[in-house]
């Protein structure tokens, strides 16, 4: 599965927070400076949409996911009958690097990253190469015996960290108890702007869908009050809906 691999302190500098599993002397300093020839000058005032947007590149870069996989969980969680906000931030927290970082096997999600697809991991007593695995309640992780003896893992596993509610870690194995929920973990982002950045994207989708069809009066008709209902209900995100690029070549053909 593909991930990122550009710099990781870009990424931080661009949500303006420490999104790593570590400290580092020179991020700090230049946390509060975006990234880029302009990242010094004065930030505009970002739109609702905007903010929508930065909390999903947020939890992203958290969880190492690129869009595709990110949508994916997002389109399998919406049809589930509960909170999707707490379905999705479940669905990310049961990634099977997820799982191993957060029994304190490693020391950042990378790490973890790449145990797993070294064969390092083992679920049931199979080796897994796959980071996206989706972790069941009764699983049990452990570390293979040969990376149980590199010193940077005896080193880390020395520390004991305390494991969260939903795991369980005996010595050198752990255990997914239950699924997670929203009281169980603090995450630096907003899971519910993200379930609405999603809602507005598929909005879009459908719109550009319609507009890409309309050939008959009562299509138009019907765009028109939805448009209007939209408008009346969030006036702001359809003025700023309007003047996205989606709608300039439908504009143009109307003469608008």
């Amino acid at each position: 599965m593909a991930r990122y691999t550009g710099p990781k302190h870009k990424i931080a500098r661009r949500e303006g927070i420490n999104l790593l599993d570590k400290q580092s002397g020179s991020l700090q300093r230049r946390l509060n400076i975006k990234p880029g020839v302009h990242g010094a000058k004065r930030a505009k005032k970002m739109s609702e949409f905007g903010q929508q947007l930065r909390e999903k590149q947020r939890a992203k870069a958290v969880y190492g996911v690129l869009e595709k996989q990110f949508r994916n969980m997002y389109d399998k969680v919406q049809h589930v009958k509960g909170d999707t906000s707490e379905l999705l931030l479940s669905q990310l927290e049961t990634r099977l690097d997820n799982v191993v970082y957060r029994l304190g096997f490693t020391k950042s999600r990378f790490m973890a990253r790449q145990f797993v697809g070294h064969g390092h991991v083992l679920v049931n007593g199979k080796k897994l190469t796959i980071p996206s695995y989706t972790v069941k309640p009764g699983d049990v992780i452990e570390l293979s015996a040969k990376i149980q003896k590199n010193p940077d893992v005896v080193k880390v596993m020395a520390e004991e960290k305390p494991v969260l509610g939903f795991l369980e870690r005996k010595a050198t194995l752990g255990k997914l108890v239950r699924m997670p929920k929203k009281e169980d973990v603090e995450v630096p982002f907003n899971m519910q702007l993200i379930i609405e950045y999603y809602f507005f994207a598929n909005c879009l989708l459908f719109l550009d869908t319609c507009l890409r069809n309309l050939r008959c009066p009562i299509r138009c008709y019907a765009f028109l009050i939805f448009a209007a209902v939209y408008a009346i209900v969030h006036e702001t995100v359809a003025l700023s809906l309007w003047q996205k690029p989606l709608f300039s070549n439908w504009k143009k053909r109307q003469n608008l």
